[in-house]
């Protein structure tokens, strides 16, 4: 039996050898791609490709369309979800770094930005002083309310409203799966995942 994995590189053909004193041995084959596996390759580009272009297609029109109708960038949007999902409406600072796609740098001067709109405040723990919370305002609140009614539009007519249930389903099951991995990284601390 042979497995194939895909590297940026190189493909590694791996063939499980059934010798008896070798049981579940593993035979790297590291010769070039043949054809079919260059065409396996070359659909993997692509269906990576198609993934990029869609998130970077609705990251656009999200965002354009939270700006225009709420004065609300969808990176701010997301800190106020994460926020409202958060036990006690808040989170540690260090948290919505690993939550978040930007480096605790990022994190702390978007929250800065977040925090001047009077949308979140900070708040140091009185158990941890290393520890910083972020928490939502009630203006945060009302802002997310509004916004949500934005943002759910416009996910159903650039989205959802184009994908059936069952190709929902198998999104969202890839997408948790993906996830799942993620956090079972050992190098990684666990996250819980809002969406």
């Amino acid at each position: 039996m042979q497995r194939i994995f895909f590297f940026p590189v190189r493909c590694f053909i791996v063939e499980y050898v059934s010798e008896p004193d070798a049981p579940g041995s593993l035979k790297l084959d590291t010769d070039l791609m043949d054809e079919s596996q260059n065409l396996a390759n070359e659909q993997l580009l692509t269906d990576f490709g198609l993934f990029v272009d869609v998130m970077g297609f609705l990251t656009r029109v999200l965002n354009n369309e939270l700006e225009n109708e709420c004065s609300l960038p969808l990176t701010w949007f997301e800190i106020l979800l994460r926020l409202s999902r958060s036990p006690d409406k808040r989170a540690s600072m260090g948290t919505m770094a690993e939550t978040v796609a930007l480096t605790t740098g990022g994190v702390t001067r978007l929250i800065d930005r977040i925090e001047d709109a009077e949308l979140v405040k900070r708040s140091m723990c009185p158990s941890d002083r290393r520890v910083v919370w972020v928490s939502l305002t009630d203006k945060g609140v009302e802002k997310l309310n509004e916004a949500s009614k934005v943002h759910l539009r416009g996910i159903t007519e650039h989205f959802t409203g184009n994908l059936s249930n069952d190709t929902l389903e198998n999104l969202r099951h890839a997408m948790r799966q993906i996830l799942e991995q993620r956090a079972a990284c050992p190098e990684r601390e666990k996250v819980n995942f809002i969406y």
